[in-house]
């Protein structure tokens, strides 16, 4: 970090003397050593809204602000409050800010906001005012002394089943529509931790929370900036102005955590492709890795317990295509090879070449042998032991391959708007089956009653199909779904997910709709078996949050799309 910072400042004050923008050089090399990158995005338009001529040394005021502000967080503001800085019960607690001596139903004191609490300080006496996740209402209004007849502007913080006669108040002054913008955003952000399962939204909640301080801080200083940054720091307020479709509470029961494999990356990507591998002795701590295959041309291994990223290999292209055979992970990708990767340690184990195309399909045999379809209608088996090809098949003119399926011998493959059903042991074609006109497949697998899932593009279309006559059995025609990105069966259940973010679950025995689960707000691309029967869940790139299911927490009763919202 040094060295950047050394090498930022002296081509700064180099370019400028020669070049308008040089100053966001300068920023950018700071904040993307600093902050996650959602939050570096966002300062670019709170930047962008004051004007695109930001002044050097308005940029260099606010690297000074936000350097002091991220390390009183830890430092000064935790010694002031004594006791609270090294209890037990804030263990991951941050403290960002406190207020000036105020007046409150506690007497004088001190504010004091952390990422999940309210404290007062009187006396050098903490006080507890709330856990921001207990917090049903925070308020501004208007404190009327009863002596001096004054009003002051004020907080109350009302909990939930409190009345309203018993929220304690701060009377904050001109500081109350600050302290009431970073109390607002830390508890919409714990609110979407919540009810999304997803515990790296407080991080960025925090994140939001100080840039919004530094920038306040910044328009404080004795010399007014040039530019209006109090009124653009509102932009920093993400989750306070954030609007997202309310999630059942069914679903939410049974959304149990949520990761972003590319947090740390410059762009968010799409989840093209998932699989888990088991524990084993001494490997990520006895607990399993969620295997990420992304459209950033990398895979991605995250710990199954703490969601963060434990390796990162490279796949030359986007990413289509992840499966596991003992415990070696095969990848597929546009580059048309297909990695073999240790389970353990990451190494590529062997890069397999004689693709002609881009890697679409993977598919293992009851004997070990895994298949690889290319979208020219190239097939190619190979031994999972040697890592050798041993069969290589061509499926003839076909638009794509998306799909394949191993069944008493033979070879489905997902050719656009047919099956081709291909003879292992002769290595050619004995049968295409011919779907409607508007089912592209997409994806294929089969259940436990031997029947054939074919998922269709375009419209949410599911054919269900007989391997011993080749007859389509059962059209599931989901409204409003776009089209069907992935299957996966599990138990009794067929997991589909459609372009319209929603997951479909069957009950593969009826052909029935069970449920439909609505929490993702991007098509989702593909799904997969972790440990203790859960399900995980990868959207594309315009949220790029996966997600992991409990099938048990579901509870009796179908909840479809007329359910209703709580």
């Amino acid at each position: 970090l040094s060295v950047c910072f050394s090498l930022s400042s002296s081509l700064s004050l180099f370019l400028s003397l020669t070049h308008p923008c040089t100053s966001f050089f300068y920023f950018f090399i700071f904040i993307v050593c600093t902050v996650q990158f959602s939050c570096c995005e966002a300062l670019f338009y709170v930047f962008l809204l004051s004007g695109f001529s930001l002044p050097l040394n308005v940029v260099k005021e606010f690297m000074t602000v936000w350097q002091a502000e991220s390390q009183n967080v830890t430092l000064d503001r935790a010694s002031e409050l004594g006791a609270w800085a090294g209890s037990s019960d804030l263990p991951e607690a941050t403290i960002f800010t406190s207020s000036s001596l105020s007046r409150s139903s506690l007497g004088m004191g001190r504010l004091t906001l952390t990422t999940h609490r309210l404290l007062f300080n009187v006396n050098g006496t903490n006080h507890d005012l709330a856990v921001l996740e207990d917090l049903a209402i925070v308020e501004k209004y208007k404190y009327q002394d009863r002596w001096l007849w004054l009003c002051m502007p004020a907080i109350r913080f009302l909990k939930k089943g409190g009345h309203v006669s018993q929220a304690p108040y701060v009377c904050l002054k001109d500081d109350r529509d600050f302290w009431y913008d970073i109390i607002v955003e830390m508890q919409s952000g714990m609110r979407r931790a919540r009810d999304r399962g997803y515990s790296q939204t407080i991080r960025q909640a925090a994140e939001n929370v100080l840039a919004y301080i530094a920038l306040i801080r910044l328009g404080y200083t004795g010399k007014p900036p040039e530019v209006p940054l109090e009124r653009s720091a509102q932009a920093m307020l993400h989750f306070t102005n954030e609007h997202l479709p309310r999630i059942d509470k069914n679903v939410r029961d049974a959304l149990v955590g949520r990761f972003n494999p590319s947090q740390m990356d410059a762009n968010p990507a799409t989840v093209e492709c998932l699989a888990f591998t088991p524990s084993t002795s001494g490997f990520s701590g006895d607990r399993g890795r969620i295997w990420c295959g992304l459209g950033a041309a990398v895979v991605k291994a995250v710990d199954s317990v703490t969601f963060e990223v434990d390796l990162s290999i490279g796949t030359g292209n986007r990413t289509t295509c992840v499966l596991v055979v003992d415990m070696k992970v095969w990848v597929g990708s546009f580059d048309k090879t297909v990695r073999v990767i240790n389970a353990e340690d990451g190494s590529v184990v062997s890069l397999l070449v004689g693709h002609e195309s881009m890697i679409t399909s993977l598919a293992v045999s009851p004997n070990g042998v895994v298949w690889s379809a290319s979208v020219n209608g190239q097939v190619l088996g190979w031994d999972s032991k040697k890592l050798e090809k041993i069969y290589e098949i061509n499926l003839g003119k076909v638009e794509t391959v998306n799909g394949l399926v191993v069944h008493k011998g033979k070879l489905w493959c997902g050719c656009s708007r047919e099956l081709h059903v291909v003879n292992i042991e002769t290595e050619r074609v004995e049968k295409i089956v011919t779907l409607d006109d508007h089912v592209r497949v997409t994806s294929l697998t089969i259940c436990s009653s031997g029947k054939v899932w074919a998922g269709g593009s375009r419209v949410g279309t599911i054919a269900i199909i007989d391997p011993d006559t080749y007859r389509t059995v059962k059209k599931c025609e989901l409204t409003g779904c776009r089209g069907v990105y992935c299957l996966l069966h599990v138990k009794d259940k067929m997991w589909a997910g459609g372009k319209n973010g929603h997951i479909y679950v069957f009950d593969v025995n009826t052909f029935e709709l069970d449920k439909v689960l609505r929490a993702h707000t991007d098509g989702v691309r593909s799904l997969c078996q972790m440990r203790d029967g859960l399900i995980v869940s990868g959207p594309g790139s315009r949220e790029a949050v996966v997600a992991i299911w409990d099938p048990s927490k579901f509870g009796s009763g179908k909840l479809t799309e007329d359910s209703p919202t709580n």
